[in-house]
C-alpha cells in the first residue's frame, strides 16, 4: 500500500512520514537528573524546535494503573499531572538572557546598567 501510494501520488499516505526527534540518552539524563523531585524538563533544538528530551516527575507505571490507580488519584505530588505539557509556569527570569541578548549595545531593557 505504502509503495502503491508513492507510485501513484508521488508520496508516502498520511501518517506515514512521522518521526520522533527524542534522544535517548539525553532523555535518560533528563529521568535520573529530576529523580525523586517533583518537577519538568524539556530540552528543545535551538535551530529546529525539535523536542530533544522531556520529562515531568514524579511519575508511575502505565502499566500497573489498574492496581495503583486509586493511590495515584490520592497522592499529593499528583504523578497523573504531566508537569511538561499541562505545567503552566511563569516566564519570570527565563527572559532575562533573551531580553539582553535583544537589546543588543542600547541596553534598553537594563536600566540599572546604563550609564
Amino acid at each position: 500500500m505504502i509503495w502503491a501510494s508513492h507510485l501513484l501520488y508521488g508520496q508516502p499516505p498520511p501518517g506515514v512520514d512521522v518521526r520522533t526527534s527524542l534522544d535517548l540518552d539525553l532523555q535518560q539524563a533528563a529521568d535520573s537528573l529530576l529523580a525523586d523531585q517533583k518537577g519538568a524538563l524539556v530540552l528543545l533544538n535551538a535551530q529546529s524546535g525539535e523536542i530533544l528530551a522531556m520529562a515531568s516527575h514524579p511519575t508511575f507505571n502505565a502499566n500497573r494503573l489498574s492496581e495503583i490507580g486509586q493511590n495515584l488519584l490520592q497522592n499529593p505530588n499528583s504523578p497523573l499531572l504531566n508537569r511538561a505539557t499541562q505545567g503552566l509556569y511563569p516566564a519570570g527570569a527565563a527572559l532575562g538572557p533573551l531580553l539582553l541578548a535583544d537589546s543588543g549595545e542600547s541596553k534598553a531593557y537594563l536600566p540599572c546598567l546604563a550609564s
